[in-house]
């Protein structure tokens, strides 16, 4: 059952340099019927040290298992 949007509690998964990097890991949570976010797309990818790069985000309780795939697919932070 999904939350309402404003009670959605959003941790971050994963961060890169790029945004075409953020964009496949968010493909591959998709694929695994995760919802993924992807917050600071752009100015991320032009000055990641002035936001802390691109940040892939899921709810809160799907933290552990989007760890978990990102993890088998070699992702590390």
């Amino acid at each position: 059952m999904k939350t309402d949007e404003k009670d959605m509690k959003l941790v971050t998964v994963a961060v890169t340099e790029h945004s075409h990097e953020a964009e496949m890991l968010k493909n591959l949570l998709s694929n695994e019927e995760i919802d993924a976010y992807i917050q600071d797309e752009f100015l991320g990818s032009f000055i990641p040290f002035a936001v802390g790069g691109v940040k892939v985000l899921v709810e809160e309780n799907d933290e552990i298992k989007a760890r978990q795939i990102l993890a088998e697919a070699g992702y590390t932070e």
